[in-house]
């Protein structure tokens, strides 16, 4: 189960975005631009889910700051052509 926001959304502003962003893949495709991605995202130090996972063998640890709510990750993707 996952937490999910899309009954909330505006599908207006869904729509347009999703344009512009076929618009920008064209103009990548067409070599008028260079298309990055970009992420930002947030999680809690106090997760609802006492689990996680990593590959066999290797252990994950995530500091845990005790005054932050939560904890943001940047991730920058450019899909080379």
């Amino acid at each position: 189960m996952r937490h999910s926001l899309k009954k909330q959304r505006n599908e207006v502003y869904f729509e347009r975005a999703y344009d512009e962003l076929v618009s920008c893949v064209e103009m990548e495709k067409e070599g008028v631009i260079d298309l990055y991605y970009f992420d930002e995202s947030g999680f809690s130090q106090k997760s609802n889910l006492p689990y996680g996972w990593s590959e066999k063998g290797v252990a994950i640890e995530c500091t845990v700051y005790q005054n932050s709510k939560k904890l943001n990750v940047l991730w920058n993707y450019h899909h080379n052509k």
